[in-house]
Formats: C-alpha cells, sequence, structure tokens
C-alpha cells in the first residue's frame, strides 16, 4: 500500500552535544534461585571493557504477582488518542511475541493453549502487547493490562503452516530417503547421484533459513521500534520453536541453520549477513529489551516415533525391509544411532542459541518443560524485580566495537543477569527517505511506533461537512533542532494523515493528507514548544463508516518518528 509523499526538503546543519548513558538493568538470584531484592548502590560495581564505571543512577524495581496494586486508570474523553506509554507498576513493559514462522504447526497448538492459560490469569497491573511473527511480524493487541482483551486477541492465532522449517519427522524422512539410497547401491555412490540430492536438499534448508532469519530480524527491528518510546526495561518473551540467529560475547554474529542429514556430513551452510544482526542487536540494546526465548517444543526425550519411516523404524522394531551393506549386516543401527545422536546435537545447538540470546540481552531461556504457562509467568516476575544502573562510559571514542559490560555484586553466592555489552556506534547521519521510513511505518499490520510521543484528538465532521479534524500535540523531547548563528531553532516534521477502513482489505490509496512542518523558534518561541508541545491541525474528508485513522509523524533530522491508531466511526 503507498502513500502520498511529499517533496524533499533540505537538512539544516545541526549543532549535536552528544551525552551518552548505558542503562543496565540487573536481576539478581541468591543459591536457591530466589529474588533477591533490597540491594544499594553501594553493593554495585560496573566495569566496561575491565574498566571502572561511575555509577550515576540507580533504582530498585519490585513487583509482587500476588499482591500488586492496581491504580485506578485514567479517564479519557472519548475520540482522544495516545501513543504515551504506560509502564507497570514494576516500571517494565512486557511483550510476548508468538512464533509461527519458527515453530513446526504440530508444536503451535498447545503453545498457544499454555499461553492463554497464562494470559486468564495475567497478573494485575502488568502492560502487555501481543506479536505474532509468519510472512511478518503482526501486532495483535496493543499495550494494555487487560486480561480480556489479550486472551482475546490470542483467541484470533490460528496455527499455520509457513512450510519454511522441517519438523523432526520431515528431517527424518529425508535422512531415511537418503539413507536406503545409500544401502540399495551397497554403499556406493556412482556419478554422486546421492551426494547431489543431499547437497540440493542442504540448499533448500539455507534459503529457507536464510528467508526465516531476514523476517525475524525485520520483527525484532519493528519490535525494538515499537517499545522504544516506553521508559526502563523491555521484557519480550519468545514463544518458538527455534531461535535463527544469536549474538555472540564478543560481538560476533551467529546466525544458525537447521539439519544435516544423518551421516552423510553434508555441509551445514553458515549464513553471514552480519550488518543486518549488527543493527538489529543495536536497537534491541537501546531499547533496553531482555529477551526470554522460551521453548514451544515443551519437554524433550531422545527417541525416534512410530511416524517416522524406513530405517528408523526398522531399527526400533528389529525389522528388516531395507538392503544389506557392503558388509551383509545393513546399515540400519548404524542410522539409528546417528539419528539418536544428531537429535541430541540439534538439542544441545538449540539451548546453547537460546542461553546466548537470553545471556546477552539480560534475560533467561526457558526449555525442557511442558509447563510453557509457568515458565511466562515466572519470566514475568523475574522481568519485573531487578536493579537498573546507568553510567556515562569513560571511553568516548565512538569506534563501534563491542564493549564488554561486567557487573559485579560486593557479596557472593549471588547470580546476576544483565546485558552483557553493546556496540559503541558513532552518532548515525542516516540518507534514508524518511517519506518512505513513514510510508513503511504507517502499513495495516505495522505496530506503533513510539520513538516520538503523539496526542490525538479527533473532531467529528459538523452536519452538512465530511470533514473530519484531527489535532495533534507532538512531545518535542525527541525532536532534535537546530541551532542558527542567531540562537534560532529550526525542525521539520513530516506528517502523514490516512484512513484504513475497518475490513480485512484496504483500497489501493486510501483517504490521506500530508504535508511537511518547519519549525523557526525563537527563545521564547522555544521555551512555549518546551512547555505545550508541539501542536498542528489536519483534516479529510470521510464518508460515513467505520476507520481506523493512522497518523504518523517524522523527524527529517535524527529520522525518529512516531505513529497513532484512533478507530473513530464517522456518521451514525
Amino acid at each position: 500500500m503507498v502513500f502520498a509523499q511529499t517533496g524533499a526538503v533540505p537538512a539544516d546543519n545541526t549543532i549535536r552535544v552528544i551525552t551518552r548513558i548505558v542503562y543496565v538493568d540487573v536481576v539478581v538470584h541468591d543459591s536457591s534461585g530466589r529474588l533477591v531484592k533490597g540491594l544499594t548502590q553501594a553493593d554495585f560495581k560496573v566495569l566496561e571493557d575491565g574498566t571502572p564505571q561511575t555509577i550515576d543512577y540507580f533504582v530498585a524495581h519490585t513487583y509482587e504477582l500476588s499482591s500488586a496494586h492496581v491504580p485506578p486508570a485514567a479517564l479519557h474523553a472519548r475520540n482522544e488518542f495516545s501513543n504515551v506509554p504506560m509502564s507497570g507498576p514494576a516500571g517494565s513493559v512486557n511483550m510476548i511475541l508468538f512464533d509461527l514462522l519458527n515453530t513446526a504447526p504440530a508444536d503451535q497448538q498447545y503453545a498457544r493453549r499454555q499461553m492463554l492459560e497464562f494470559l486468564k490469569a495475567l497478573p494485575p497491573g502488568q502492560q502487555v502487547a501481543l506479536f505474532v511473527l509468519s510472512d511478518q511480524l503482526h501486532m495483535f493487541q496493543s499495550f494494555t493490562g487487560s486480561s480480556d482483551m489479550l486472551t482475546a486477541a490470542a483467541k484470533m492465532i490460528n496455527p499455520k503452516n509457513m512450510r519454511l522449517i522441517q519438523s523432526d519427522a520431515e528431517q527424518q524422512r529425508d535422512i531415511d530417503t537418503l539413507g536406503r539410497m545409500e544401502d540399495a547401491m551397497g554403499g556406493r555412490d556412482p556419478g554422486m547421484m546421492i551426494q547431489h540430492l543431499a547437497n540440493q536438499l542442504t540448499e533448500e534448508n539455507t534459503q529457507t533459513s536464510e528467508i526465516r532469519q531476514r523476517i525475524t530480524l525485520e520483527a525484532f527491528a519493528d519490535i525494538a521500534h515499537a517499545a522504544a518510546g516506553y521508559p526502563g526495561r523491555k521484557n519480550l518473551f519468545w514463544v518458538s520453536g527455534s531461535f535463527p540467529f544469536s549474538i555472540a560475547t564478543q560481538g560476533q554474529y551467529n546466525l544458525t541453520s537447521a539439519a544435516q542429514f544423518g551421516t552423510l556430513n553434508l555441509p551445514n551452510t553458515p549464513i553471514s549477513d552480519t550488518n543486518a544482526v549488527a543493527d538489529t542487536a543495536k536497537l534491541v540494546a537501546n531499547s533496553q529489551i531482555a529477551v526470554y526465548p522460551i521453548s514451544a517444543l515443551g519437554l524433550e526425550t531422545g527417541g525416534v516415533g512410530a511416524e517416522l519411516s524406513g530405517q528408523s523404524t526398522a531399527a526400533l522394531t528389529g525389522t528388516s525391509g531395507v538392503a544389506s551393506g557392503p558388509d551383509g549386516t545393513g546399515s540400519v543401527k548404524h542410522t539409528m544411532g546417528d539419528t539418536l545422536g544428531q537429535q541430541f546435537s540439534n538439542r544441545s545447538a538449540l539451548r546453547t542459541t537460546m542461553n546466548d540470546i537470553a545471556y546477552q540481552t539480560g534475560g533467561e531461556a526457558v526449555f525442557g518443560s511442558n509447563d510453557i504457562a509457568g515458565a511466562l509467568r515466572r519470566s514475568l516476575e523475574n522481568g519485573s524485580n531487578y536493579y537498573t544502573l546507568a553510567y556515562r562510559p569513560a571511553n568516548h571514542d565512538w569506534d563501534s566495537k563491542f564493549r564488554k559490560i561486567k557487573v559485579e555484586l560486593g557479596k557472593s553466592g549471588y547470580s546476576l543477569t544483565y546485558r552483557r555489552g553493546y556496540f559503541a556506534f558513532p552518532e548515525e547521519i542516516t540518507t534514508e527517505d524518511t517519506a518512505q521510513e513513514l510510508n513503511t511505518a504507517l502499513q495495516p499490520e505495522a505496530p506503533q511506533s513510539t520513538l516520538l510521543l503523539l496526542k490525538g484528538n479527533v473532531e467529528m465532521p459538523d452536519a452538512g461537512s465530511s470533514d473530519l479534524h484531527v489535532i495533534t500535540t507532538v512531545d518535542p523531547a525527541n525532536v532534535e533542532f537546530s541551532t542558527d548563528t542567531n540562537g534560532v531553532r529550526h525542525a521539520k516534521l513530516l506528517v502523514l494523515l490516512v484512513a484504513l477502513n475497518d475490513g480485512p482489505t484496504q483500497e489501493d490509496s486510501p483517504p490521506q493528507t500530508s504535508g511537511t512542518i518547519k519549525l523557526d523558534l525563537d527563545a521564547q518561541q522555544y521555551a512555549a514548544v518546551l512547555k505545550s508541545g508541539i501542536a498542528f491541525q489536519q483534516k479529510l474528508a470521510l464518508k460515513p463508516g467505520k476507520y481506523r485513522l493512522r497518523l504518523g509523524v517524522s523527524d527529517r533530522n535524527n529520522h525518529r518518528l512516531g505513529t497513532l491508531d484512533m478507530p473513530v466511526v464517522v456518521g451514525n
């Protein structure tokens, strides 16, 4: 879907004062796995690349799931909307990413039932958003503390075969096929036919892995943008059957590829789009997102199920039915051992990836349990009880290298969970087209972005008119102003308002209006803007009906953008 775009506007020179602050959220457990509360700033020490840092800010966040007090919700007038974040009592917000893309259909149903069980008993006062990953990221429910709304949204998730990931049974059938061919030819491979087929299967697997990795990385970037405006810690509970990328401790990147085929030792082609992973890691770190990978596979045990055919089943039943190898004994038992060994290897690799993702971002990995609902609840509790430390790095050389963070506690017997580093990227000069960025952010399935905070008030058309009016106020805190020699501050905002219909399909060119706001403020005007915000008004001619207005505002200088959803009914 394409929205109208305004012409390019040249950017002013900008005077920038860069003050870097690094936030580290620390969860502390004792030797029995219990959360530790009551620590003070004096108990902590922070090092960056081995150099002690001065802690400039410290706060302890505590939250009891069983006794949380929910403050009364603020009352809003009809047709008033905002993307201004509201965190829960613990100062954190939570996101569930239910991953259909990286989960085999057989595992999706049970994981969904477990998620519903968790949402039905959602502890009071917690802000939770529900995202679903399939062909792209879909926001099924924006941040809310309502268990009923989240449950209703989760019930709309339908298991789906994305045909980009193989189940264990499907992988084993490929192994069996190659094994039968190998046995039928007496262990020989004339013309390298078996090897060519194996290479073809590996190539197909590599291609589908690359697709899943790309879509997953794009989803993480979208989630980071959606959560960026929320202050403090964000907990992301990633419920999935596989996890196609991880970030290693030295700032190197691992992109994992799935199947290896039995004893043929097929090449497992690595994928090395390190720039995409680095960019995503930066967004996740800047948004203070702690990732909790939760396996949708439940309790895993070794063995080959009855649904698997060929050599593996024959090995279990003691039957033959496959050709003998050169030694006359056949390769059945040998393949069975390799199958079990490969299962163990795959489980170990999956858990290593999950642990690495959690370790690097300050979350925790959960696997080997059928109690996914309990895992979500424990992760929620851990992510709501933490200590926030902030420091200004002593090293001012922003060389894009990975910097290791180490937090030490002046007491023994405790384990600490926190993000292990960040990339010291310099301030970027982005050359991407602002209008195109805004166009992408306003697509129907894109989640709200909170890099710019917006409040919108919708005024319905007067009698005899079809013009709907939207009065918007932008929080200037994240707007970048340049300053000229006379002390006048300048900024440019691109604004776009589009009216999406309430149905499942959209027009190619829905009703919309766009423009550029040019701000030139003297000292008095700038002070007034800081106090009251940047206000502007738009009008849009609409026929009677239900609409989802999507408002987008983008800063042309720093490319930060905010979007706001406003469901309205025009006319009777």
